[in-house]
C-alpha cells in the first residue's frame, strides 16, 4: 500500500501548465456561481464511507476483463476515494459516476469528444476553470466574487499544485480555446487520470451545489438526499437530447448512477 499512495501522489502532483498568456476582453457569459456555504458542504449517502477495497472490488465487478486500461483497479479506487473525501463528496457517487462516463478508462473518447475517467468536454473544462478560479467577467461584473471557489482551490491544490489559481479571464472565445488547450494537453492525457478525477469531481460538486442553493427546500444539511444529487447528476450530464425511449439522456444518466449507488452494499 505504501509504493502504491507513492504512486498515486506522483501521478497527481504532473501537470503540465495552462498557464498560457491571458487574451483580453469580451462579452458571453459563462458557468454559474456556486456559494461558499454550498460549495463546502458534504454530499453524502451514507455515514460511513466505502474502503478503497470496497471500491475495488466494485470496479473488478463492473470491468471483469481490464484488458489494457492504463491503471489497476486498486490505484483508481485509491484516488477516487482519496479525492472523493477532500471534495466531501460520497466516493460511491464519484465511483458510479466514473463507471457510467467511462467504464473507467482513462482513455476513453466520446464521439462528440469528451475524455477521461468523467468525460470531460469543453464547456465542461470551461466550468472547472471557473471554479477552481480562472475567473471570468462579464460586463464589468465579477461573476464568481464572494462565491466557493477558495473551498475548490484548496481542494484542488492539495493534490495539484501546479494548476494555476486565482486569474482573471475575460475573453469568452479566447477562453473557450484556453480549455481546449488545457483539453488537449492535461485532461486527455491517461497518465493524468487524477486530474480528470480532479476535474469532474469539482465540476460535480458545483452542480450539486448549484441546484440546492436554487431550492429554497435544500439546505447544506440535505445535500445528500437523493433529490438533489440525481439534480445534480443532470446538470452535470446537461445533455437533453430524447431517447429512443422517450426520456432525456441526461435523466436517464443520472437515473442509472442512482440506481447504482443505492444498489452498493457497502
Amino acid at each position: 500500500m505504501p509504493m502504491l499512495r507513492s504512486a498515486w501522489t506522483a501521478v497527481l502532483m504532473l501537470c503540465v501548465s495552462c498557464a498560457d498568456p491571458l487574451p483580453p476582453a469580451s462579452s458571453e457569459l459563462s458557468g454559474y456561481p456556486v456559494s461558499l456555504a454550498y460549495a463546502s458542504a458534504p454530499v453524502m449517502m451514507a455515514s460511513r464511507q466505502p474502503t478503497e477495497s470496497d471500491l475495488a472490488a466494485f470496479i473488478r465487478r463492473q470491468v471483469p476483463v481490464w484488458g489494457l486500461r492504463p491503471q489497476s483497479p486498486e490505484l483508481l479506487a485509491s484516488a477516487i476515494r482519496t479525492l472523493a473525501m477532500d471534495f466531501d463528496l460520497d466516493a460511491r457517487i464519484l465511483t458510479a459516476m466514473i463507471a457510467q462516463e467511462s467504464a473507467f478508462d482513462a482513455r476513453a473518447v466520446s464521439p462528440t469528444g469528451a475524455v477521461g475517467l468523467t468525460q470531460l468536454t469543453i464547456s465542461g473544462i470551461n466550468e472547472f476553470l471557473d471554479q477552481s478560479g480562472v475567473v471570468y467577467e462579464h460586463l464589468g461584473n465579477r461573476v464568481y466574487a464572494g462565491s466557493g471557489t477558495t473551498y475548490f482551490q484548496d481542494a484542488i491544490q492539495k493534490h495539484w499544485t501546479s494548476f494555476p489559481v486565482g486569474k482573471t479571464l475575460a475573453d469568452f472565445t479566447a477562453r473557450t480555446e484556453w480549455a481546449r488547450s488545457c483539453k488537449e494537453r492535461i485532461f486527455s492525457q491517461p497518465d493524468q487520470y487524477g486530474a480528470q478525477i480532479i476535474a469532474g469531481a469539482t465540476i460535480l460538486k458545483a452542480a450539486i451545489a448549484y441546484v440546492c442553493a436554487q431550492n429554497s427546500r435544500c439546505t447544506t444539511e440535505t445535500m445528500g438526499d437523493a433529490e438533489w444529487i440525481r439534480a445534480g447528476l443532470e446538470r452535470y450530464n446537461g445533455d437533453n437530447t430524447p431517447r429512443a425511449d422517450g426520456e432525456l439522456t441526461k435523466v436517464h444518466y443520472a437515473r442509472q448512477i442512482m440506481k447504482a449507488v443505492m444498489q452498493m452494499n457497502f
